[in-house]
């Protein structure tokens, strides 16, 4: 399958593109300044300049969106535009824009993250986004068009990203396992999940 990894050079998305990869899948990864395509998954035009690139696709994998840790009464507006127009608004575009690009009965996977059950000091914007955007994958699977997939992968902290940062976080999940679930829930046949990594890995 053709594959589109937006997010493709980060920590989570170079682990998902060289896991299909060794299936053979053709990959084409995503980033602002990175990889095979450059995009911003905060501009509109930039994601339908990407699409028209890319022609038709099997399926899109996101990897991306970015938040920040602030406590609530301190929160500016530019960190809540981050978490708005980045990680909900972002991966919402991707999916409106991308259902029209997939082919039919293809796939869009896109992710959240454990802050949408797991409340964290200053992670409120966090939640807040991910919780939007796991809401809105499962409310448009009652309205199915051209039998695409779209569904959420919510990884626990991943330990990489854990180590870079020099923190030990208890129960963090290496990439390469949180790439599993990605794969998993590519070839399920299901839509309007949200695939809890720990859960799926039975943690």
């Amino acid at each position: 399958m053709k594959i589109l990894i937006i997010g493709g050079t980060g920590t989570i998305g170079t682990s998902v593109a060289s896991l299909l990869k060794k299936d053979n899948h053709e990959v084409i990864t995503v980033g602002r300044s990175s990889g095979d395509i450059h995009a911003d998954i905060m501009n509109k035009e930039s994601l339908e300049k990407m699409f028209t690139e890319v022609g038709e696709i099997d399926g899109i994998i996101s990897t991306c969106g970015g938040s920040g840790i602030r406590p609530f009464h301190l929160q500016n507006d530019d960190d809540i535009n981050l978490a708005i127009n980045s990680k909900l608004k972002g991966q919402i575009d991707v999916i409106r824009l991308g259902v029209h690009k997939v082919k039919e009965n293809g796939f869009i996977l896109v992710t959240t993250g454990t802050a949408s059950h797991t409340f964290i000091p200053g992670a409120s914007l966090i939640t807040m986004s991910n919780t939007g955007l796991e809401g809105y994958v499962r409310a448009i699977n009652i309205e199915q068009y051209r039998g695409v997939r779209i569904n959420a992968v919510s990884p626990a902290f991943v330990k990489e990203t854990a180590e870079l940062m020099g923190m030990e976080i208890p129960n963090s999940i290496p990439a390469a396992d949180t790439a599993s679930v990605y794969k998993m829930v590519m070839e399920s046949n299901e839509s309007g999940i949200v695939a809890d990594v720990p859960k799926y890995l039975n943690l």
